[in-house]
């Protein structure tokens, strides 16, 4: 995602899919111009999510993210979890 405009559209749609949506942060660090967290997220799927279908079943996966700072604002951000996981719970598969 680019901008404000993409980030509203992944928040909308992810909060229309997964309204108990929830990331839960378990570390965090800034060293300098970089930053860095631990997360779990989890929720459930009872929305469309683009051409998938609501199926109730719920989801949790752990990742991080790392983060390039600029005058105190988030530059650049880049997650890392395991989608794979995320689907087989989700029984997408």
């Amino acid at each position: 995602m680019r901008g404000k405009a993409q980030m509203r559209t992944w928040i909308d749609e992810t909060l229309s899919a997964f309204p108990d949506f929830r990331t839960d942060l378990k570390s965090l660090f800034v060293s300098g111009k970089w930053a860095g967290s631990e997360w779990v997220a989890s929720g459930t799927l009872k929305g469309r999510l683009h051409h998938l279908q609501p199926t109730g079943k719920g989801y949790s996966v752990r990742g991080a993210s790392i983060m390039e700072l600029r005058d105190g604002k988030i530059k650049r951000n880049t997650d890392f979890y395991d989608s794979a996981t995320m689907i087989r719970q989700l029984f997408l598969t």
